[in-house]
């Protein structure tokens, strides 16, 4: 039996169906993931261990030696040659030829077809860093609603950027990288986004297996190594979180599919004004009219004492604006508490009991 490696490079005269059933078999046999296959032609010169090793140490506040890239199996020893693996090189190869089809396709689409782009990006390399670039790319497209918390204003996003976050990984961890010329789709439209990725479930999970927290990993390298970096913090906890986050934020349940040889995921974008921000804006609208309606009376209150007392001297009693003054002074005429007499400069205030 050829080596999976072998059986891709001989892909090209064969049909894909029956290649991908060799390397199914082969796999089985080895007991091994697909990412932990070795990369032949290839070699440890082929693995940015630089910049590996700067990026491990960002993420975890620990350094990665050479030891550990035989650890997280992103080397191999096979015969007494150190080989890359193929999870290795999609991590930290220097190639970004290599595995071409492995990137990640954005795209911001107007309305909610995909007629008419507004923007779209391509992303490769590490497949941690085409996570991050992803998630920038969502925080551009993904509308923001507010709400008022005390007296300020905080937004939030109309889709929870971890609830995207743990899409996107899932998509790069699960994916199958056997389906070459596929690559990740995350599409952004004016009510939902959809997140496509290569490979549809294992024969051994229907999608209400997932909804309910079972997992099978697909590729063990890129798990295992998101899970050192904090991208993964419990298996098969990431469908569930996406659930939670969304129906914590208000939103529409989120969808997951299976269509052909792919898998997607659709988040939905929530209203613009959601109960929270509704009640959050009348909270505010309440709070600063019992304000003015304070402000008022104590204006009042000194105009009883003394109906000469000029806008200036109210401010400066009160330690408010001019212009606060003038406003509750308006209000206090219109409902005929008080009664201006003679000229602004000169005249009283006619206070009515």
């Amino acid at each position: 039996m050829p080596k999976l490696s072998e059986l891709i490079n001989i892909g090209a005269t064969n049909k894909p169906a029956d290649i991908e059933m060799l390397m199914e078999l082969e796999r089985q046999r080895l007991n091994i993931s697909i990412d932990e296959e070795s990369v032949h032609g290839k070699n440890e010169s082929d693995i940015n261990y630089k910049r590996l090793k700067t990026d491990f140490l960002n993420y975890t506040g620990r350094e990665l030696d050479r030891e550990g890239l035989f650890t997280l199996k992103l080397l191999s020893m096979e015969h007494d040659q150190i080989l890359p693996t193929m999870g290795g090189l999609l991590l930290a190869g220097t190639d970004a030829d290599l595995f071409e089809f492995a990137k990640i396709k954005c795209a911001r689409f107007k309305g909610n077809d995909m007629v008419e782009f507004i923007d779209q990006k391509e992303f490769t390399g590490p497949l941690y860093s085409q996570i991050e670039n992803v998630i920038n790319f969502a925080k551009i497209y993904i509308p923001k609603a507010g709400k008022i918390v005390g007296i300020q204003r905080v937004d939030r996003f109309a889709i929870p950027l971890e609830a995207v976050r743990e899409a996107i990984v899932n998509a790069v961890v699960h994916r199958d990288y056997s389906i070459s010329g596929s690559d990740i789709k995350f599409a952004v439209f004016d009510n939902r986004i959809e997140i496509t990725s290569p490979g549809t479930l294992p024969r051994s999970l229907e999608i209400d297996d997932i909804i309910a927290g079972r997992s099978e990993i697909r590729n063990r390298v890129i798990a295992r190594f998101f899970r050192e970096i904090n991208f993964i913090e419990q298996w098969g906890t990431g469908i569930q979180k996406i659930l939670s986050l969304c129906r914590e934020n208000g939103q529409k349940k989120p969808e997951f599919k299976e269509s052909g040889l792919f898998f997607k995921v659709v988040l939905f974008m929530a209203k613009k004004r959601d109960k929270l921000t509704e009640t959050s804006q009348k909270t505010s609208q309440k709070t600063s009219q019992e304000t003015s309606q304070k402000t008022s009376q104590k204006i009042f209150s000194l105009l009883h004492q003394n109906n000469r007392l000029t806008i200036k001297e109210l401010a400066d009693s009160l330690s408010i604006s001019d212009r606060a003054v003038k406003n509750n002074l308006k209000i206090l005429k219109e409902s005929e508490k008080l009664i201006r007499v003679g000229p602004d400069k000169g005249g009283f205030w006619q206070v009515k009991e």
